[in-house]
């Protein structure tokens, strides 16, 4: 079974571990110093719902709550990786949405700009955690519906808890796989799925 996102990254054999990360780019300038990056193979960036230093229009734009305002939107981050797109610049992107609004009137952009070329992981912390829990989590099962209709995208949920280890399952038919070790599970919810468990 191949991953979506080792299939893209063959230098790494498979082992995710060894995959490198720009995280919380959230603004103009760390946008275009990662992707002037050789070296930075996945994005991580945060959206939620604000406004531009340009326009009072309530969009999707890429910042971490509280903060409601940002020099760059969601369409302008995913316009420029887009256009970054091609065989030398290989870059992947992870969107972490803080609030189920962002997600809702993210889909429509997320689909009009990618299209498969790179991967997409859709993140979200869809259930409470059991420690130390102190942030309500988005509605799984609204969450979970609109992230099916998103196409060739990698599903990354969590808890709302502080101690995180990302195990990668993948699904198909019915089936998934814990890649470096086995496993399976009987019911498949989306393409690819990154899962969020607590080990301590």
């Amino acid at each position: 079974m191949k991953s979506i996102t080792t299939d893209f990254f063959p230098e790494v054999d498979g082992n995710v571990s060894l995959i490198t990360w720009a995280h919380a780019v959230n603004n103009q300038d760390y946008l275009s110093k990662t992707l002037a990056n050789g070296k930075i193979m996945m994005i991580e960036a945060d959206i939620t719902e604000g406004v531009t230093k340009s326009s009072d229009k309530l969009i999707p734009i890429m910042a971490h709550p509280p903060n409601k305002e940002s020099d760059l939107s969601l369409e302008s981050f995913l316009g420029q990786i887009t256009n970054q797109a091609n065989p030398i610049v290989r870059q992947g992107i992870k969107l972490d949405f803080k609030s189920l609004n962002a997600f809702e009137k993210s889909a429509g952009i997320i689909t009009y700009y990618h299209k498969g070329a790179f991967p997409l992981w859709i993140n979200a912390d869809i259930l409470p955690g059991p420690i130390n829990s102190t942030h309500e989590p988005l509605n799984a099962h609204r969450f979970l519906e609109l992230a099916k209709k998103l196409p060739n995208v990698v599903l990354s949920v969590g808890w709302t808890t502080n101690y995180e280890l990302i195990l990668l399952w993948l699904l198909k038919s019915g089936q998934c796989q814990l890649e470096k070790k086995h496993g399976k599970c009987s019911e498949i919810l989306i393409k690819a799925i990154f899962y969020y468990m607590r080990t301590k």
